[in-house]
């Protein structure tokens, strides 16, 4: 969460956010987010679960600020913690 405007906005920087992504579909089967506001970014990726959207659209997307959903816009590769993965 330490690159997560919000999250330094309010000097609560503890927490992680961890996604899988589908190398076929680029959807996101599954994801788990523990921080601050963390259940407004699990709402927005569970929205984009329930309508099969790939994570390209989360990524590429423009939401309201200051807000963590704006978190979604990193793609994979570019956290310590993202990563797709092949199945």
């Amino acid at each position: 969460m330490s690159r997560v405007a919000r999250a330094i906005e309010v000097d609560e920087i503890r927490g992680m956010m961890e996604a899988v992504v589908d190398a076929v579909t680029k959807q996101v089967p599954g994801a788990a987010v523990l921080g601050i506001e963390g259940g407004k970014i699990a709402a927005m990726l569970q929205t984009a679960m329930m309508g099969e959207v790939p994570y390209t659209a989360l990524r590429d997307g423009i939401f309201a600020r200051p807000s963590p959903s704006r978190s979604t816009t990193c793609s994979p590769g570019s956290s310590p913690r993202a990563e797709v993965l092949t199945s």
